[in-house]
């Protein structure tokens, strides 16, 4: 999704470099990825729990913080958008 806003002249980019970092950061949270990735390490031994469950941890930060910096970003530049 960011590379087409970024890179694919489609008519419907987003025109301000605030509205693409918005973008940028509520297209990044990766918890989802992160959970199954280190499930599936876990069970074949290739990585610990220890180190997994950290993983997960700063995947669960990032859906915390990411959307919550991107409001702040939009308010900042006047244009508030949910995604």
């Amino acid at each position: 999704m960011w590379l087409s806003e970024r890179f694919v002249p489609h008519g419907a980019n987003l025109p301000a470099e605030p509205e693409r970092v918005q973008l940028a950061l509520y297209a990044a949270t990766g918890l989802p990825i992160i959970g199954a990735v280190t499930q599936f390490a876990t069970e074949a031994g290739l990585m610990s729990t220890d180190l997994a469950l950290t993983l997960v941890a700063a995947g669960a930060t990032t859906v915390l913080l990411f959307p919550m910096i991107a409001c702040l970003i939009g308010s900042r530049s006047g244009s508030v958008r949910a995604p």
